[in-house]
């Protein structure tokens, strides 16, 4: 008997080892989980404080800055210029008012009524084709449109061959008699609310 009592205690000390190392284990997963979230709110705040500063010092940094802020300055730039890039594909520019998307030949903003400022000459438009599905300005060397998936391959074709192309009046403007062939809440000529 006194062998089978010598098993039970051990059995018996095995699990309460087996449940204190299992404790130990939640315990320590639990203060790695806190290390890691107070972790994450510091570096946060590094961030923080890096764009803080070099918000306050775009030019007056000290030298040791100057690497990484020429670095950002550059990435901004890419930014702006692939934004611009976008927006050239679409066809579409943003009202400077109301922050509205308003196609690219449109002389007043849709939304507002504001006058949209003239798209300069510079605009490289030689690789942009309108697509007939939806009237977006896709890449020429794009399958599908970008805005509805029609295929490219049919639009391009097309444009090897001069067509006329009619547009059908829907409205005319009440204030400039020009013809609306869209539906706008301003008209596109004199931007007079239709």
């Amino acid at each position: 008997m006194a062998f089978f009592e010598d098993i039970g205690k051990k059995l018996s000390n095995a699990g309460q080892t087996a449940v204190q190392k299992t404790k130990e284990m939640a315990e320590i997963a639990r203060i790695n989980s806190s290390i890691s979230d107070e972790e994450k709110k510091a570096n946060n705040s590094y961030y923080q404080i890096g764009k803080l500063y070099v918000a306050k010092h775009p030019d007056d940094f000290d030298e040791d800055f100057s690497g990484m802020i020429a670095t950002i300055k550059e990435s901004e730039i890419k930014i702006r210029e692939y934004c611009q890039q976008i927006q050239n594909i679409k066809g579409i520019i943003h009202c400077e008012k109301c922050g509205a998307e308003v196609a690219n030949n449109i002389a007043f903003c849709s939304s507002c009524g504001s006058p949209m400022p003239k798209q300069s000459s510079s605009v490289n438009n030689e690789n942009l084709v309108k697509c007939f599905g939806c009237g977006q300005m896709v890449s020429k060397d794009k399958r599908f449109c970008t805005s509805c998936g029609k295929p490219m391959a049919d639009i391009l074709q097309s444009q090897s061959v001069p067509q006329t192309v009619e547009q059908t009046v829907i409205k005319k403007c009440t204030n400039c008699a020009a013809g609306i062939t869209e539906e706008v809440d301003f008209c596109t000529e004199c931007g007079a609310k239709i």
